[in-house]
């Protein structure tokens, strides 16, 4: 157990940490380029789903029976949606 402890810090202290130290420009340039494209598509993959889901809902409520539909309109949801 001693030896599994003594091979993970010399891993930490001779691998990881020199890796990050001596690359940590780079590092912090790839994760903002990574931001960047998850903003732009990830993102939008989201927006353009909850829209399309808002048009389903859009033409589902006002074929709701009136029981139904009518405490929709009460709280504004079929407002929200057109």
């Amino acid at each position: 157990m001693v030896l599994d402890f003594y091979v993970a810090e010399w891993i930490y202290d001779n691998l990881v940490f020199e890796l990050f130290s001596k690359n940590e420009k780079l590092l912090h340039s790839f994760f903002k380029y990574v931001r960047k494209i998850f903003e732009n598509t990830l993102y939008r993959w989201l927006e353009g789903i909850k829209e399309i889901i808002f048009a389903i809902l859009a033409g589902i409520i006002p074929k709701l029976p009136s029981a139904i539909r009518t405490p929709l309109e009460f709280i504004g949801i079929t407002k929200y949606f057109e």
